[in-house]
């Protein structure tokens, strides 16, 4: 099954940034005459032929074409070819819903989540998410397993939390890897493994994933279910870093700091990335920063 190009609303729950929830969002499912996209926070955009297309759209919505059903729900959501209006996108997502397409089962679980066009209950989302999810929708069922990891609309339970992340992992769906790689390396649901932690990092890793690039560099550093490398380490590191994750921004400055990636301190080259992660409020960075000042190394 081919694994879906979610856009559009994200809500707050993730594994993988637990400590800051409010950081994370959820997206929803494209529209079936939509293109698809690579990014994770563009609003999937309607062309002006599909605009032009809108009377068509509502005539077939009204008699049934559940695709026709999903389209009309995102423009009322988004705002374009109609005006925005979230009461009739969650409508007519369950419209669809209720005749058991996943993307609109998997778009009013998103409203549900968020409160968006209908009263927010994490419940109807969980049952939502699940529906779609048992039909092999990825992103629902990476959402599915976000719920329960966190015990909203469900029951908390780390073990059918990382089943769920195994199946959306299964299909390529670069979130539930990077999760699923978190659960078996801090024991979550799975027994701990961290040789196979390290395969679905890389497996997210190589999507771009920002988290799992950085903790397969941390597991290159300390030669945790790979050989030690830093080298590779610092490979890792530097891609997260470019994508303005401050942690390992942070972590390549130590890197450099400490002489691994090249065999010699390069005070320039770490000082760059502590005031890079600094930047963004990163509080050890501002620390490594102040003792580069008094140890002289940078003014």
């Amino acid at each position: 099954m081919r694994r879906e190009k979610d856009t559009l609303i994200r809500s707050a729950l993730c594994l993988t940034a637990l400590a800051s929830l409010l950081a994370i969002w959820w997206l929803l499912a494209p529209s079936a005459c939509g293109q698809e996209t690579s990014g994770q926070e563009t609003i999937q955009t309607i062309s002006s032929q599909e605009v032009s297309d809108q009377d068509s759209d509502l005539l077939a919505a009204q008699q049934g074409d559940v695709t026709a059903q999903l389209n009309l729900g995102l423009r009322y959501l988004q705002g374009q070819g109609a005006p925005r209006n979230d009461i009739e996108a969650a409508r007519w997502f369950k419209t669809a819903a209720d005749r058991g397409m996943p993307e609109a089962q998997h778009n009013l679980g998103t409203l549900y989540l968020n409160g968006v066009g209908v009263p927010q209950n994490d419940a109807e989302a969980a049952r939502l998410f699940k529906l779609a999810a048992t039909q092999g929708y990825a992103g629902s069922q990476y959402n599915l397993g976000l719920m329960y990891t966190l015990g909203r609309g469900v029951d908390q339970d780390d073990k059918t939390a990382a089943e769920w992340y195994q199946k959306a992992a299964n299909q390529g769906y670069a979130e539930a890897q990077a999760d699923l790689a978190r659960m078996y390396e801090e024991n979550r649901g799975v027994d701990r493994d961290d040789t196979i932690a390290a395969d679905w990092y890389r497996k997210a890793a190589d999507q771009g994933n920002e988290w799992a690039q950085f903790r397969l560099g941390k597991m290159y550093v300390d030669g945790r279910g790979v050989n030690q490398d830093y080298t590779e380490a610092a490979r890792w590191y530097q891609k997260a870093a470019e994508q303005g994750f401050a942690r390992a921004q942070n972590a390549l400055g130590d890197m450099y700091y400490q002489g691994l990636v090249n065999g010699n301190q390069d005070a320039n080259q770490a000082a760059q990335w502590y005031q890079k992660a600094a930047e963004q409020g990163f509080d050890p960075a501002l620390t490594s920063l102040d003792r580069m000042r008094q140890e002289g190394l940078i003014k």
